[in-house]
């Protein structure tokens, strides 16, 4: 049988040969189901692969206080979802995502800024995804909100959100961290903390 297919290398009878063709497509069908066992695989691994995320469900009005000028660790109490096997990827009680498979990784944390008191002065925002508990100066990405408000007397709530992609080597530690700065000092809390993590591929 000295008929094969590109790519797949699946064998098949060439028009004339001797062979019954029962026999002469044996070789096919093994070729066949094996390639298609490989796909299942294939497929089975894109659609599972890594995940986690942890959230804090204390909300606007009761969320974690922050200090100004202070790089603050953010704190999770809810287990949101982890499909690893052992559901060790999310570490809930560290406040953190442990890396349990090398690979490049989709990561996204955020929440809100919930201020109250008064505040009439520039004031920066900026939140950071950390690796290993690296904290100097918000390292690997560190979008930032640089604003005036007007708030003499009240509240304020603003958005803040950080994302990245990272290469990932097995227990590497995910953390998130806030900061805040301006003249003025109003109350600041950090509610609807959330941090995520999914697998995209193995590392290149």
């Amino acid at each position: 049988m000295p008929g094969v297919t590109p790519n797949r290398s699946i064998r098949y009878p060439l028009y004339g040969e001797a062979a019954l063709p029962p026999i002469a497509m044996e070789a096919t069908a093994i070729d066949i189901d094996t390639a298609a066992t490989t796909t299942d695989g294939l497929r089975a691994g894109a659609l599972h692969k890594p995940r986690a995320s942890i959230l804090s469900t204390l909300g606007i009005g009761s969320g974690q206080a922050i200090t100004k000028a202070s790089i603050t660790g953010l704190t999770f109490n809810q287990l949101n979802y982890d499909n690893t096997a052992a559901q060790n990827f999310a570490d809930l009680g560290n406040n953190r995502l442990v890396c349990r498979t090398a690979g490049v990784y989709y990561i996204t944390a955020g929440g809100t800024a919930d201020f109250s008191g008064s505040m009439t002065t520039p004031c920066t925002l900026q939140i950071a995804i950390s690796r290993n508990g690296n904290t100097s100066s918000l390292p690997d990405f560190q979008p930032h909100k640089y604003f005036t408000p007007d708030m003499t007397a009240g509240f304020l709530d603003i958005s803040v959100s950080a994302w990245s992609f990272m290469v990932l080597a097995v227990n590497d530690l995910i953390t998130a961290n806030f900061f805040w700065n301006a003249a003025n000092t109003p109350t600041l809390n950090f509610a609807n903390a959330f941090l995520s993590a999914t697998m995209l591929c193995t590392n290149p």
